[in-house]
């Protein structure tokens, strides 16, 4: 294969990728209460299965000095919540209660975003957020494992906010379909990297 055949087929293949990226449709959250582990008993939330009421008190409690570091641990006591009461309507009051806490500085907006992405996106945002090329994060074991890890992790993710917190079946099941889909395509691209890649060092 001649050297632009290689680059043609490396930039086929990337371009399928990040199409695909686009196209899916569609660490699992504690379960457990994450406010036993909060430094001050004050933080602690109100024992409550509304998920309305819950994020009240989370938007109250971030006020306080001693609460304002809590926004992850809130969040995932917030999903943990979601979880008992399955709604399409969740969406919505997860998105403005990230968006509320971005404005109040509570978190900042791209980990606001990730957060949100990572359980209800339709894209994966393992793959948006990828530092390099994709030939960069495939050039080697421990890069190559790392990106499937988190795509394998996300997908957990999207398992618990498609499924169990809105009850989008549907959506999951595209998830899965399109996760499978990418993994296959980027074991071919691994394939096409690593060859552009040993032509590059034996130079």
């Amino acid at each position: 294969m001649s050297n632009e055949t290689m680059k043609k087929a490396i930039a086929a293949s990337a371009a399928k990728v990040i199409g695909m990226a686009g196209a899916i449709i569609l660490s699992t959250a504690c379960a457990s209460n994450p406010s036993s582990y909060l430094a001050f008993e004050s933080c602690a939330l109100d024992s409550t299965s509304n998920l309305n009421a819950a994020i009240a008190q989370v938007e109250s409690k971030l006020k306080l000095d001693q609460c304002a570091g809590n926004f992850e641990l809130y969040s995932s006591e917030l999903i943990a919540i979601a979880r008992k009461n399955t709604a399409e309507g969740n969406l919505d009051l997860f998105a403005s209660y990230v968006r509320r806490s971005i404005d109040k500085g509570h978190v900042t907006g791209n980990r606001g975003k990730e957060l949100f992405s990572r359980y209800f996106d339709d894209e994966f945002y393992s793959l948006k957020s990828l530092p390099g090329s994709l030939c960069y994060n495939l050039s080697s074991e421990e890069r190559k494992a790392d990106l499937k890890r988190d795509l394998q992790a996300e997908l957990s993710q999207k398992r618990v906010g498609k499924l169990e917190v809105l009850g989008d079946k549907e959506g999951f099941r595209a998830s899965q379909a399109y996760f499978e889909q990418t993994m296959d395509v980027l074991n071919a691209l691994d394939s096409a990297c690593s060859a552009e890649n040993r032509r590059m060092a034996a130079r």
